[in-house]
């Protein structure tokens, strides 16, 4: 984030959500696989439940159980990327 600026840093983030997202449900459509539909809705929920618990510790300002483990697991790599 810091190379790149916070705004291009989100940008960045989305886009290639975005293009993750798309590729993931093309794989789904295309299989046509009850587990690959279930394993789509479960990554789904997954991610739901992440933005869920980042938007409860930014409205509240305090970390929970999810946030503290992104939060360790983003320090993690930081160090190991030095």
């Amino acid at each position: 984030m810091h190379r790149l600026g916070v705004h291009r840093s989100v940008a960045l983030v989305f886009v290639l959500a975005t293009i993750w997202t798309c590729a993931l449900a093309t794989v789904t459509i295309l299989m046509d696989s009850a587990v690959y539909a279930a394993l789509f809705v479960g990554l789904g929920l997954f991610v739901a439940t992440v933005q869920a618990a980042v938007a409860h510790t930014n409205w509240t300002g305090r970390y929970n159980a999810i946030t503290s483990r992104v939060l360790h697991c983003h320090r993690a790599v930081a160090r190991w990327m030095r």
